[in-house]
């Protein structure tokens, strides 16, 4: 479970909030780190269009998303180090 909200960028598009409390599921692996989805959150990345989006984690650290339908990653800028709650 998420901590606390975090706040992600990405280089070529707006700010994403993902929100305390959300709780997540690894769905796969990629060269850039684990993949994980919520069902307690809509994840979008907003750039030219709007992006369906799972989160990934390399360690503590949130490197980017994964958009699933162009099956491509992009990275945040910066990464953002987080806490997750075990519960």
């Amino acid at each position: 479970m998420l901590h606390r909200n975090v706040t992600l960028h990405v280089s070529s598009g707006f700010s994403t909030l993902l929100k305390t409390g959300t709780r997540w599921t690894q769905v796969g692996r990629i060269a850039q780190g684990d993949v994980f989805r919520t069902k307690d959150q809509i994840v979008q990345v907003e750039a030219s269009n709007v992006y369906e989006a799972y989160v990934v984690l390399n360690g503590n650290n949130i490197v980017g998303f994964y958009l699933p339908v162009e099956r491509t990653f992009t990275a945040a800028s910066p990464p953002v180090v987080i806490e997750l709650d075990s519960q």
